[in-house]
């Protein structure tokens, strides 16, 4: 059966959280020194909690982990201010032999990501974590304020500053960082949720040429025979403009339209793939409506969606993103 019902309540403005790998939804207060995160069962079979992750409150935004080590799980949190810092949470080892609902609301270590650009690039560098909340605050204000979506995957940590128009990427082994601009020419809005295409047969297809042979619009700026195995594609939705739609960036920093919404539609969201990737759901904010898209070779999406925004910033929100 089809239903929703509501799973929290007294809480203000939330925003994007995050899933856990046990089946919770982790939502995010972007409110200010009241913000908090909080543990949520969509199942019931617990009672929401407020977790440990928000301190002493702030601009919450996105909650990503890594798991790779059962016993050294991280928990990264983004925070939607000037001075925003980017949280690691890494759990009490023995909350880890308890029930896992216990695993957020249990005190652990709290450190805060520091990044030092190289001095002849700045697109790249290293980075660390202290347990110095302030110096987190100087390197977000001076490296990347307001902090919007964060993802993490095979070690690659993913997250965006909608102030810096910048998308981050850290090597979580090897230390490093690169970064780049997010702003292209190729539609007139800024980008919103990413979803990376993975390496899979079938993704040079889906650029190159449909059932008949025809050349698709996504294809117009891809040249797909330049690559030696499928590409990683970057799907983004949009926000502003005349007609939101989705966008593709490939890893040369190529960007290409995949499809633009109807006349009028500002704010595209909510992307997401099936679980059998046949289908792409993507939505129109204001409108509130939802759209099902399947490719026109009937082949399968190779997607794998990252839980990362990116936001058009007005005066208003500027104002708000200042401490």
């Amino acid at each position: 059966p089809i239903g929703y019902r509501m799973v929290l309540e007294g809480t203000t403005k939330n925003c994007g959280g995050g899933k856990t790998w046990w089946g919770t939804w982790v939502s995010c207060e972007e409110n200010g020194p009241t913000g908090q995160i909080w543990e949520v069962d969509p199942f019931g079979q617990y009672p929401a909690n407020m977790t440990v992750l928000g301190e002493l409150g702030g601009n919450y935004e996105s909650m990503a982990y890594d798991n790779r080590e059962p016993r050294l799980p991280r928990f990264f949190v983004t925070n939607d201010k000037a001075s925003g810092e980017l949280r690691r949470f890494t759990p009490d080892p023995a909350a880890l032999d308890g029930p896992d609902h216990g695993i957020l609301t249990t005190p652990g270590i709290i450190e805060y990501l520091i990044l030092t650009p190289d001095m002849a690039d700045e697109t790249q560098g290293t980075f660390g974590w202290t347990d110095q909340r302030k110096l987190g605050k100087a390197s977000a204000e001076a490296h990347h304020p307001n902090l919007e979506g964060i993802d993490h995957r095979d070690g690659l940590l993913y997250f965006v500053s909608k102030r810096r128009k910048e998308l981050f990427v850290l090597d979580l082994d090897r230390g490093t960082f690169i970064k780049s601009s997010t702003e292209s020419g190729v539609f007139d809005g800024q980008p919103d949720q990413i979803v990376r295409l993975m390496d899979q047969d079938e993704t040079a297809k889906a650029f190159s040429s449909t059932s008949d042979g025809s050349t698709t619009s996504a294809a117009s700026s891809l040249d797909s025979s330049s690559f030696s195995r499928p590409p990683d594609i970057l799907y983004m939705t949009e926000e502003g403009g005349a007609r939101a739609g989705i966008h593709g960036r490939d890893r040369q920093g190529r960007y290409l339209t995949v499809l633009e919404s109807p006349e009028g539609a500002d704010e595209t969201t909510g992307l997401a793939f099936s679980p059998n990737r046949m289908h792409m759901y993507f939505a129109i904010q204001d409108e509130g409506i939802l759209y099902d898209v399947i490719r026109e070779d009937g082949l399968p999406f190779g997607g794998t969606t990252l839980n990362v925004k990116y936001h058009q910033m007005g005066e208003e929100e500027q104002d708000q993103g200042k401490d």
